[in-house]
């Protein structure tokens, strides 16, 4: 049965190439990109996934939502801020070079005027709970490490967060891999 699941895994995640990508935030671009990262709903995540995150435009995979203003969705906004809580909750982690079309607008905004392929793409750092305050899969290694501290084992924790967790964001299978990975870590 280990074989199977593992089997349907490989397959999945060659389908999705960041499902169940570990969110790394100490990893470092190579010499001449930028990190950045954007926000966005979990509706949003297959599509980015397969397309890179995309700029509005007539005759796109991505169009301008009915109501938006001529700007508003013509550009990607991103910050260089990790761990930004922003719109949607996923945070997607990418690289673009230095010379990408793209403006500084604050200490830590961007916007950049061109698509970001799907190469680009580092990790997406997935909710899993949106009660109370959003929760993402880089939160579960501090909530392992509390229950360890406390001599709590990984059920209870389980339990714990299962009171919380929404899996309209994440299955319990993500899930479940998610927390075996920092708890094994």
């Amino acid at each position: 049965m280990d074989k199977l699941k593992q089997g349907i895994n490989k397959i999945v995640n060659k389908t999705k190439p960041f499902h169940r990508n570990i969110p790394d935030y100490d990893s470092q671009p190579q010499e001449g990109y930028i990190r950045l990262y954007h926000n966005t709903p979990n509706e949003n995540l297959d599509s980015i996934s397969k397309n890179g995150l995309l700029v509005a435009r007539p005759n796109s995979p991505r169009t301008r939502k009915a109501g938006y203003l001529d700007s508003e969705g013509d550009v990607i906004w991103a910050t260089n801020k990790s761990g930004s809580r922003g719109y949607g909750g996923n945070t997607i982690a990418f690289d673009v070079p230095l010379n990408h079309r793209m403006k500084k607008v604050n200490d830590d905004e961007y916007i950049l005027y061109d698509d970001v392929k799907p190469e680009n793409i580092k990790f997406i750092d997935r909710v899993f709970t949106s009660k109370g305050e959003l929760n993402k899969i880089s939160d579960l290694k501090e909530y392992v490490d509390i229950a360890k501290h406390q001599n709590k084992d990984k059920e209870w924790l389980k339990q714990t967060l299962n009171q919380f967790y929404a899996n309209e964001y994440l299955d319990d299978d993500d899930f479940d891999y998610y927390l075996d990975y920092y708890w094994n870590k």
